[in-house]
């Protein structure tokens, strides 16, 4: 008997285990990545967090100068600054998505697209050659309000967006505006008599910016715009471009010096271990992969829930089989 309630438990231990492991594996997230374009070479190549390629390299070859990055669930968005299109590819078979470019032609409004991002569910491209900000509807490529977000502005060319908070970087300032009606949350710039602003990245109410013509960088506070700290959180860069945070740590391309991608605590501005391959000419990046603690999307829940069901059915005849006289 003993062995017969035995096997009863060890088949609802095993339900458990798999309904936990289904919901755990639906919800985690690619694995750990950087993208980095080199528009020199006209490539994408893929990095693991942990070091060293991340799949064979180059992983998208014969783009026209690659500038922006974005990934959105299995598609890597790339902005080709030199025939002014969005291309998207499928990251498992690194085949472009559809016909030919997402964003392209007559009406896209592109004009040497730099840096895209993911805000919402919405494409934000900013345009280097015109000064326009635009949004993309992502599945058919139509530009939201059939207008550009943001105009006027002189050589943008990086983005950050939080909060329902859109922040650009142009030749020599930082502007903020309004991610959904593009109306300015500050009159004028939020940060300005900069060298040469560069990437932004964003974490609550603080503001990294990266400054080409200083070598810094530096953090502001993202509604007033001041200074955070008496002195740049970095400095001794020599031509520092995009950043972006990821869990705690600031990662920056400093294309003037060593065309690596360099690790800090974004807290300290202390280097930490860990670089990678930058670009030899645009320097932009993007970084991708799971939390530390994976959340479960609704159907993965439903799974969970299923396997939990599951188990509580062999509990309730592991009861009744003690009730059966042996």
């Amino acid at each position: 008997m003993n062995s017969h309630l035995s096997r009863r438990s060890r088949g609802g231990a095993t339900a458990l285990v798999l309904a936990t492991s289904i919901a755990l594996s639906a919800g985690w997230a690619r694995a750990q990545e950087i993208y980095v374009s080199d528009s020199m070479d006209n490539t994408v190549s893929a990095y693991s967090l942990s070091g060293g390629p991340a799949s064979t390299n180059p992983i998208l070859y014969n783009l026209s100068n690659p500038d922006g990055l974005a990934v959105s669930g299995d598609d890597l968005y790339v902005a080709n600054s030199g025939v002014n299109t969005i291309a998207e590819y499928n990251l498992t078979t690194m085949t472009e998505v559809g016909s030919g470019p997402l964003i392209s032609g007559a009406g896209s409004d592109l004009n040497k697209p730099a840096d895209i991002q993911f805000y919402d569910g919405d494409l934000y491209v900013v345009n280097f050659g015109n000064g326009d900000i635009n949004r993309y509807d992502p599945t058919t490529g139509a530009l939201i309000g059939g207008a550009p977000l943001v105009t006027g502005l002189d050589y943008p060319s990086y983005l950050a967006i939080s909060n329902g908070d859109l922040y650009v970087s142009t030749s020599n300032a930082v502007y903020a505006y309004n991610a959904a009606t593009g109306a300015p949350l500050v009159s004028g710039a939020l940060i300005s008599n900069q060298d040469g602003s560069a990437g932004l990245a964003v974490n609550g109410n603080e503001l990294y910016v990266a400054d080409e013509g200083a070598g810094t960088v530096t953090l502001y506070n993202a509604t007033t715009g001041a200074p955070i700290g008496s002195t740049p959180l970095i400095a001794g860069l020599k031509d520092p471009t995009k950043i972006e945070l990821y869990d705690g740590d600031l990662y920056v391309s400093d294309d003037g010096g060593s065309n690596m991608i360099t690790v800090y605590d974004a807290t300290t501005g202390l280097p930490v271990p860990g670089s990678y391959p930058g670009s030899s000419c645009s320097g932009n990046f993007t970084i991708v992969g799971g939390d530390s603690v994976p959340v479960p999307e609704p159907s993965t829940w439903a799974l969970l829930v299923a396997g939990l069901l599951v188990l509580g059915w062999r509990v309730r005849a592991l009861a009744a089989s003690r009730l059966v006289p042996a």
